[in-house]
């Protein structure tokens, strides 16, 4: 995981907001954040000749209580088209990659540069 945060100044205040971009890699995409959830609506991308998807929403995890299991219970995932999260989805030789971010002020173009950048 490589996290960068964005602070900005709300417009017409002393308050400010911070959005995250986040960059993940590893050898399986079979787990979150790296899984692609078949409900997820993906739109095909191509960067420098790589084959990418980029999609809008985020993974929804929630604590399930069971006092049978170890640690009393264990953690669900569902994936939620409803939140605005920007993700693009591609791989490099054996590496999956993901980039996500809560930032509405970047836009799709914008981080496919910066997937393309990250080659």
């Amino acid at each position: 995981y490589l996290i960068f945060l964005a602070t900005r100044q709300l417009p017409g205040s002393d308050l400010t907001e911070t959005k995250s971009l986040t960059l993940v890699e590893a050898k399986r995409n079979d787990s979150v954040p790296l899984k692609v959830d078949p409900s997820a609506i993906l739109e095909s991308a191509i960067i420098a000749d790589t084959p990418a998807v980029y999609t809008i929403g985020a993974w929804d995890s929630n604590f399930v209580e069971n006092a049978n299991e170890p640690n009393g219970g264990h953690m669900e995932w569902n994936w939620r088209n409803d939140l605005q999260v920007e993700n693009v989805f591609w791989q490099e030789d054996e590496v999956y990659l993901v980039i996500i971010t809560d930032d509405t002020q970047t836009s799709k173009n914008d981080l496919l540069k910066m997937v393309d950048s990250i080659r």
